[in-house]
Protein backbone atom coordinates (compact mmCIF):
# COMPACT_ATOMS: atom_id res chain seq x y z
CA UNK A 1 0.00 0.00 0.00
CA UNK A 2 1.09 3.21 -0.80
CA UNK A 3 -0.76 6.92 -0.80
CA UNK A 4 1.55 9.48 -2.78
CA UNK A 5 -0.23 13.21 -2.66
CA UNK A 6 1.39 16.26 -4.61
CA UNK A 7 0.12 19.60 -5.19
CA UNK A 8 1.96 23.11 -6.96
CA UNK A 9 1.49 26.42 -7.28
CA UNK A 10 2.30 28.96 -9.82
CA UNK A 11 2.91 32.52 -10.11
CA UNK A 12 3.90 35.01 -12.36
CA UNK A 13 4.35 38.64 -11.53
CA UNK A 14 5.46 42.02 -12.56
CA UNK A 15 5.96 41.50 -15.70
CA UNK A 16 9.48 39.20 -15.22
CA UNK A 17 9.29 36.85 -11.64
CA UNK A 18 7.65 34.08 -11.13
CA UNK A 19 7.15 31.99 -8.44
CA UNK A 20 6.69 27.99 -8.02
CA UNK A 21 5.50 26.39 -4.61
CA UNK A 22 5.43 22.33 -4.88
CA UNK A 23 4.86 19.78 -2.07
CA UNK A 24 5.29 16.18 -2.44
CA UNK A 25 4.07 13.72 0.52
CA UNK A 26 4.25 9.79 0.50
CA UNK A 27 2.93 7.26 3.22
CA UNK A 28 4.03 3.94 2.88
CA UNK A 29 5.36 0.66 5.10
CA UNK A 30 8.80 0.60 4.42
CA UNK A 31 9.40 -2.98 3.42
CA UNK A 32 8.86 -6.44 4.90
CA UNK A 33 11.00 -8.80 7.36
CA UNK A 34 11.62 -12.09 8.07
CA UNK A 35 12.32 -13.76 11.36
CA UNK A 36 14.92 -16.44 11.50
CA UNK A 37 17.10 -18.54 13.68
CA UNK A 38 20.20 -17.35 13.98
CA UNK A 39 22.21 -20.72 12.29
CA UNK A 40 21.50 -23.61 10.56
CA UNK A 41 18.50 -24.71 12.34
CA UNK A 42 17.42 -27.45 9.43
CA UNK A 43 21.15 -28.68 8.56
CA UNK A 44 20.97 -27.59 4.78
CA UNK A 45 24.35 -26.33 4.89
CA UNK A 46 23.01 -22.92 3.27
CA UNK A 47 25.96 -20.98 3.80
CA UNK A 48 25.63 -20.91 7.42
CA UNK A 49 22.19 -20.51 7.89
CA UNK A 50 20.46 -16.99 8.53
CA UNK A 51 17.55 -18.24 6.45
CA UNK A 52 15.22 -20.66 8.39
CA UNK A 53 12.54 -19.25 9.75
CA UNK A 54 11.74 -19.68 13.51
CA UNK A 55 8.32 -21.24 15.32
CA UNK A 56 6.61 -19.00 17.58
CA UNK A 57 6.13 -20.71 21.25
CA UNK A 58 3.00 -20.73 22.82
CA UNK A 59 4.79 -20.62 26.42
CA UNK A 60 8.10 -21.65 27.47
CA UNK A 61 7.29 -25.67 27.49
CA UNK A 62 7.69 -25.17 23.68
CA UNK A 63 11.50 -24.01 23.45
CA UNK A 64 14.51 -25.37 25.15
CA UNK A 65 16.27 -22.11 26.10
CA UNK A 66 20.31 -22.71 27.89
CA UNK A 67 22.05 -20.25 30.12
CA UNK A 68 24.34 -17.64 28.75
CA UNK A 69 27.45 -16.78 30.29
CA UNK A 70 28.35 -13.15 30.14
CA UNK A 71 31.84 -11.51 30.10
CA UNK A 72 31.80 -10.97 33.35
CA UNK A 73 31.16 -14.67 34.72
CA UNK A 74 27.41 -13.38 35.25
CA UNK A 75 24.57 -15.72 33.77
CA UNK A 76 21.92 -14.72 31.99
CA UNK A 77 19.45 -18.08 32.59
CA UNK A 78 17.37 -19.48 30.71
CA UNK A 79 14.30 -18.16 32.62
CA UNK A 80 15.36 -14.62 32.16
CA UNK A 81 15.81 -15.18 28.98
CA UNK A 82 12.12 -16.70 27.82
CA UNK A 83 10.87 -13.97 30.40
CA UNK A 84 12.13 -11.34 27.88
CA UNK A 85 11.45 -13.30 24.69
CA UNK A 86 7.93 -13.78 25.85
CA UNK A 87 7.59 -10.08 26.41
CA UNK A 88 8.90 -9.08 23.08
CA UNK A 89 6.56 -11.67 21.57
CA UNK A 90 3.69 -10.01 23.35
CA UNK A 91 4.47 -6.44 22.12
CA UNK A 92 5.32 -7.36 18.81
CA UNK A 93 1.81 -7.23 16.26
CA UNK A 94 3.20 -10.18 14.04
CA UNK A 95 4.78 -12.50 16.07
CA UNK A 96 1.90 -12.25 18.98
CA UNK A 97 -0.67 -13.08 16.28
CA UNK A 98 1.72 -16.66 15.24
CA UNK A 99 1.73 -18.42 18.84
CA UNK A 100 2.25 -22.06 18.12
CA UNK A 101 3.17 -21.36 14.46
CA UNK A 102 6.12 -20.51 12.34
CA UNK A 103 7.04 -17.02 11.15
CA UNK A 104 5.99 -16.70 7.12
CA UNK A 105 8.86 -15.74 4.88
CA UNK A 106 8.47 -11.55 4.24
CA UNK A 107 5.75 -11.70 6.62
CA UNK A 108 5.96 -8.76 9.16
CA UNK A 109 5.22 -5.22 7.81
CA UNK A 110 7.37 -2.52 9.25
CA UNK A 111 5.96 0.36 10.50
CA UNK A 112 4.70 2.96 7.25
CA UNK A 113 6.35 6.53 7.39
CA UNK A 114 5.84 9.41 6.09
CA UNK A 115 7.81 12.14 3.99
CA UNK A 116 7.06 15.49 3.04
CA UNK A 117 9.10 17.26 0.24
CA UNK A 118 9.21 21.44 -0.52
CA UNK A 119 10.39 22.94 -3.62
CA UNK A 120 10.60 26.53 -4.20
CA UNK A 121 11.86 27.75 -8.09
CA UNK A 122 12.04 31.83 -8.14
CA UNK A 123 11.85 32.61 -11.96
CA UNK A 124 13.76 35.77 -13.62
CA UNK A 125 12.93 36.32 -16.98
CA UNK A 126 15.04 38.22 -19.28
CA UNK A 127 13.81 39.28 -22.58
CA UNK A 128 15.65 38.72 -25.47
CA UNK A 129 15.66 42.17 -27.46
CA UNK A 130 12.42 42.56 -26.08
CA UNK A 131 10.91 39.64 -27.58
CA UNK A 132 8.91 37.32 -24.66
CA UNK A 133 8.87 34.35 -26.98
CA UNK A 134 12.59 34.13 -26.74
CA UNK A 135 13.40 35.23 -22.77
CA UNK A 136 15.55 33.29 -20.99
CA UNK A 137 15.25 32.53 -17.21
CA UNK A 138 17.60 32.51 -14.72
CA UNK A 139 15.94 30.19 -11.78
CA UNK A 140 17.03 29.95 -8.36
CA UNK A 141 15.65 26.62 -6.56
CA UNK A 142 15.21 26.09 -2.77
CA UNK A 143 14.42 21.87 -2.02
CA UNK A 144 13.70 20.51 1.37
CA UNK A 145 13.89 17.01 1.75
CA UNK A 146 12.10 15.24 4.49
CA UNK A 147 10.13 19.12 5.44
CA UNK A 148 7.73 17.57 8.08
CA UNK A 149 11.18 16.81 9.59
CA UNK A 150 12.16 20.24 9.95
CA UNK A 151 8.90 21.26 11.49
CA UNK A 152 9.18 18.52 13.97
CA UNK A 153 11.95 16.20 14.96
CA UNK A 154 9.54 13.47 15.45
CA UNK A 155 7.96 13.46 11.74
CA UNK A 156 9.00 12.00 9.04
CA UNK A 157 11.60 9.45 11.43
CA UNK A 158 11.88 5.87 9.79
CA UNK A 159 11.74 2.69 11.84
CA UNK A 160 13.90 -0.35 11.84
CA UNK A 161 13.88 -3.40 13.24
CA UNK A 162 16.31 -4.30 16.25
CA UNK A 163 16.95 -8.21 15.08
CA UNK A 164 15.46 -10.13 12.58
CA UNK A 165 17.90 -12.77 13.77
CA UNK A 166 15.73 -13.11 17.12
CA UNK A 167 16.66 -16.92 18.55
CA UNK A 168 20.16 -18.48 18.33
CA UNK A 169 19.63 -22.59 17.37
CA UNK A 170 22.66 -23.34 19.17
CA UNK A 171 22.57 -27.33 18.81
CA UNK A 172 20.99 -30.69 20.14
CA UNK A 173 20.47 -31.59 23.32
CA UNK A 174 20.96 -35.54 24.91
CA UNK A 175 17.11 -36.27 24.01
CA UNK A 176 17.88 -34.82 20.35
CA UNK A 177 15.69 -31.87 21.05
CA UNK A 178 16.76 -28.29 19.61
CA UNK A 179 18.72 -25.76 22.04
CA UNK A 180 18.54 -22.31 21.31
CA UNK A 181 19.27 -18.72 23.27
CA UNK A 182 17.89 -15.19 23.18
CA UNK A 183 20.62 -12.90 23.28
CA UNK A 184 20.90 -9.60 24.51
CA UNK A 185 20.23 -6.64 22.60
CA UNK A 186 23.37 -5.24 23.74
CA UNK A 187 25.57 -7.46 25.54
CA UNK A 188 27.96 -5.32 26.55
CA UNK A 189 25.55 -3.13 28.67
CA UNK A 190 23.45 -6.20 29.26
CA UNK A 191 20.27 -4.31 27.67
CA UNK A 192 17.61 -7.29 26.90
CA UNK A 193 15.75 -7.29 23.37
CA UNK A 194 12.39 -5.88 24.51
CA UNK A 195 11.18 -4.07 21.53
CA UNK A 196 11.20 -4.99 18.01
CA UNK A 197 11.61 -1.42 15.84
CA UNK A 198 14.27 1.49 17.07
CA UNK A 199 14.07 5.19 15.18
CA UNK A 200 16.39 4.94 12.10
CA UNK A 201 19.20 7.78 12.98
CA UNK A 202 20.66 8.26 9.44
CA UNK A 203 20.15 10.38 6.65
CA UNK A 204 17.32 9.31 5.39
CA UNK A 205 15.18 10.22 8.77
CA UNK A 206 16.46 13.52 9.03
CA UNK A 207 15.86 17.02 6.86
CA UNK A 208 18.33 18.13 4.33
CA UNK A 209 18.01 21.38 2.17
CA UNK A 210 19.45 21.84 -1.56
CA UNK A 211 20.01 25.12 -3.15
CA UNK A 212 20.41 25.73 -7.00
CA UNK A 213 21.01 28.00 -9.31
CA UNK A 214 19.97 27.51 -13.25
CA UNK A 215 20.17 29.91 -16.78
CA UNK A 216 17.49 28.44 -18.93
CA UNK A 217 17.97 29.64 -22.34
CA UNK A 218 14.78 30.83 -24.53
CA UNK A 219 13.84 28.94 -28.04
Amino acid sequence: HRIILSANYRKEYMGFMCTSVGMFWEMAPNGRLSYVYSGDMNGDNSGGGGNDLIYIPRDQSEIILTDITNSDATIYTADQQWSDLNAYINQDEYLSSRRGQYAERNGAQRPFYGQLDLRILQDFFIDIKGDKKKRNTLQLSLDIFNFGNLLNSEWGVYKIQNRNTLINFTGYNAEKQPTFQYPYLNATTKQPLLETYRDDLNIISRWQMQIGLRYIFGN
